[in-house]
């Protein structure tokens, strides 16, 4: 057994399994908060090892991506959907059984599984056919992203943004209730703003000379994207015209390069607010939050709730800046009118992971993941609150329609 799973052993409610699916990434780990996730790309591959057909993934498959190594790399997940159920199903025993130590034919560990708001009830049921029948789980619960990352800060209500790897969706929660019919999705995350800053850098003849012998790859703007160097612009800034030509370069040094970097930096993340510069006819996030919270609720004070409890989630969430452009976009949207009252919103308020949870260094972006964790404590542990496998043998991958 792993020393992560021993230390979770100490407590008796840290035996569960946390897992959280996502299109760039799976997190998995047991359920003790102490303890931040086991994080692996959404990707998993065969070997040959002494004859026998070997699943890699995560740091193992790295390293052999890195080496050279011919592979069959499969991708179950795109658009938040599983689009390859045998690749899916690889990945979650892999995760289970290499990352958690659990062998499946003895397990005992009830699972949690936090999926996207975008699964469908028959996406729902083969998950739950896979957990019961190839992981073997004795109980199982599925929790919808955004209220996992909403209980993660302590509320059952608010508006919760999450800038993902493919999509950024905007969703709201009244009291544990998802609003599924006013939820967006805009068709941009984190893979678009790289291949924007990609093209903003090519197009910058400073920057392209002083890449000497290296070459601008995917590799090299991820690691500028996340080295803490963009920061998006608040709306008045952005709006002066002469604003992005005053900019100053800056020197980013890359495996002992010192690359010049201009105004790039900034404009970026713009394709959030502006999708029209990535080519797409789309309302931006200010717009799609809006939409989202109107469509919601009718009830004034519920709706004040929302723009009081605003979660910022998801890869992207962690550039610098967001918070303030965000709330600078969304002024002329809940401005105060002549008619305004108690429950007109005259700022915006955001929420996040308490720092008490010191074990997620990615901050909001494991507000889904600490979420599942505490809802495990309190779901896996009553027959009555999770799908057994009782449950399941009585009634199948249906049961989720039932429980």
């Amino acid at each position: 057994m792993s020393r992560r799973d021993k230390d979770s052993d100490k407590d008796k409610d840290a035996v569960h399994v946390v897992i959280e699916t996502g299109s760039r990434s799976l997190r998995v780990g047991r359920s003790d908060y102490l303890l931040g996730p086991v994080k692996l790309q959404t990707r998993i591959a065969r070997i040959d090892k002494d004859g026998n057909s070997v699943l890699v993934a995560g740091e193992d498959l790295a390293k052999l991506i890195a080496s050279g190594t011919n592979l069959d790399i499969r991708h179950p997940m795109a658009l938040s959907r599983v689009v390859d159920w045998d690749a899916f199903e690889d990945l979650l025993k892999y995760a289970v059984v290499k990352e958690l130590g659990i062998r499946r034919a003895s397990n005992e560990s009830a699972a949690i599984v936090v999926v996207p708001l975008s699964w469908s009830t028959v996406h729902v049921e083969r998950l739950v056919q896979i957990m019961f029948e190839t992981i073997n789980v004795p109980g199982l619960f599925v929790l919808d992203s955004p209220l996992a990352a909403l209980y993660a800060t302590g509320l059952v209500t608010g508006l919760v943004v999450d800038l993902g790897h493919e999509t950024t969706d905007i969703t709201a929660v009244l009291d544990s209730a998802v609003c599924r019919q006013s939820s967006q999705t805009i068709p941009i995350g984190g893979k678009h703003i790289l291949a924007h800053l990609k093209s903003l850098l090519k197009a910058d003849p400073a920057f392209m000379a002083s890449l000497g012998n290296l070459e601008l790859d995917d590799e090299l703007v991820s690691s500028y994207m996340t080295s803490g160097q963009c920061k998006l612009l608040n709306a008045k800034e952005w709006t002066k015209p002469p604003l992005l030509n005053t900019i100053k370069r800056t020197e980013w040094n890359y495996k002992g390069v010192a690359l010049s970097i201009g105004a790039q930096r900034h404009q970026a993340f713009e394709i959030l607010f502006q999708p029209s510069l990535a080519g797409l006819d789309q309302v931006g996030l200010a717009e799609a939050t809006y939409i989202t919270a109107m469509g919601a609720t009718d009830a004034l004070d519920k709706r004040f709730s929302l723009w009081e409890s605003i979660l910022l989630t998801g890869g992207v969430s962690n550039v610098a800046g967001l918070q303030d452009r965000y709330e600078s976009e969304m002024a002329i949207y809940i401005s105060a009118s002549a008619t305004s009252n108690d429950f007109q919103a005259k700022d915006l308020k955001f929420v996040g992971v308490p720092e008490f949870f010191s074990a997620y260094k990615e901050g909001n972006a494991d507000a889904a993941y600490l979420g599942g964790i505490l809802v495990a404590r309190l779901t896996l542990n009553s027959a009555g609150q999770h799908i057994t496998k009782s449950d399941y043998n009585e009634l199948g991958p249906s049961v989720v329609r039932t429980k």
